[in-house]
């Protein structure tokens, strides 16, 4: 194995953007920073075509510079040097839509799929019907998911289709993740504001995104009381979808069909065990599954901690093993090293990384690694010379 580059994208509520470069060493799975590049690009996620040797990057905003402030977010696609790591942008475009969350691929690595978190800046509109009667219209900010076709060097083209999806029960529509499944049939959506589950599938000769199924939870009176789907991975081998709840202390584990049919499996409560922290808030940020799929992992914010459960070799159902209290602040988003010897842990609001050491029966233990660099780290991808 040659030179393995980390790449951290930031998210910030601060104002500072940008990619952290990292050389990782996969000897104790530490990294060292080599610099910010892009400061300008609020990269909350990165996806790595590994092939072409492209990062992609979605810019997490609702002021698009090129639209003058206005006009929602963006996505770029860089090349990524293969001696030092560097990124050079070969292209973006506007993400169709207001704060881009998540981006994957389709199967072929022909396609680009971005979904958009929207906001909750809403705004009035005045008009006038024929009767002389004044009336006022609200105008939301569209939750999108576009699907973008890639040129064979891995620049991104213009949107080929774009799916709305409006307002419902008085809250705007918040498109969090989109996942593809092991078999490249179906693409998940998680929709917090709206507490579903979507089960797209794209069309290849319309070039077009197709709904499958829809799986509907419970709410009550404001977003925060339902059930608000946030991140979610699939089983790399059973029909099965879990995903965490934002504001809930839930992983729920669904099951879909051939056809894309969904249903509820186990709502489970994933509160953590630590001993003087049972009755403390805390948030859920992501979640990811071992390559085999024999372990499930959980980060929680506020409280900084780490969950690990094991996956039922049977039933696929997740049962929790262990709690982790960590160190740093704001955990936001984990990877596993290429070995999966290694768990590295973006602390946002403490501004590290932090390394977790995994063992054969899934549990984890802290390594005393810890890289600074990046004011706002995120999330993270690997990528191997």
């Amino acid at each position: 194995m040659g030179t393995t580059f980390l790449y951290v994208g930031t998210f910030s509520t601060k104002g500072q953007g940008g990619i952290g470069i990292y050389r990782y060493n996969p000897e104790d799975g530490s990294a060292e920073y080599i610099e910010t590049v892009r400061e300008d690009v609020v990269s909350g996620l990165i996806y790595i075509d590994k092939k072409r040797r492209v990062l992609y990057s979605i810019d997490e905003r609702r002021d698009n510079p090129d639209f003058g402030g206005k006009g929602g977010g963006r996505v770029f696609a860089f090349s990524i040097d293969g001696a030092t790591g560097a990124l050079t942008e070969i292209s973006r475009q506007s993400s169709f839509g207001t704060m881009p969350a998540y981006l994957t691929p389709d199967k072929t690595g022909d396609y680009l799929l971005v979904c958009s978190h929207s906001d909750y800046q809403w705004c009035s509109r005045v008009s006038r019907d024929i009767t002389g009667k004044y009336n006022l219209e609200i105008i939301h900010s569209d939750s999108t998911i576009v699907l973008y076709p890639l040129e064979p060097g891995g620049a991104i083209g213009p949107p080929c289709d774009v799916r709305v999806f409006p307002p419902e029960g008085g809250f705007h529509s918040c498109l969090h993740c989109v996942e593809l499944s092991p078999d490249g049939k179906f693409f998940a959506v998680c929709e917090r504001n709206q507490n579903k589950i979507h089960f797209l599938r794209l069309d290849y000769d319309k070039e077009r995104l197709d709904l499958c199924g829809t799986l509907d939870f419970p709410w009550g009176d404001t977003f925060k009381s339902g059930h608000t789907p946030r991140y979610g991975v699939f089983h790399p081998s059973k029909p099965l979808f879990y995903f965490n709840s934002e504001y809930k202390p839930f992983v729920t584990t669904v099951r879909y069909s051939e056809t894309g049919g969904l249903e509820t499996v186990l709502i489970q409560d994933v509160t953590p065990q630590i001993p003087g922290l049972e009755n403390a808030s805390f948030s859920l940020s992501d979640i990811c599954i071992s390559t085999g799929g024999k372990f499930l992992y959980a980060l929680y914010r506020v409280i900084n901690a780490i969950c690990v459960f094991r996956i039922d070799g049977e039933t696929g159902l997740p049962e929790m093993i262990q709690s982790l209290q960590m160190e740093g602040e704001g955990p936001r988003g984990f990877s596993f090293s290429p070995d999966g010897r290694f768990l590295l842990v973006a602390n946002r609001d403490s501004g590290d990384i932090l390394t977790l050491a995994v063992h054969e029966d899934g549990t984890v233990r802290q390594t005393g690694a810890r890289t600074f660099g990046l004011e706002c780290p995120g999330n993270l991808s690997f990528y191997c010379v």
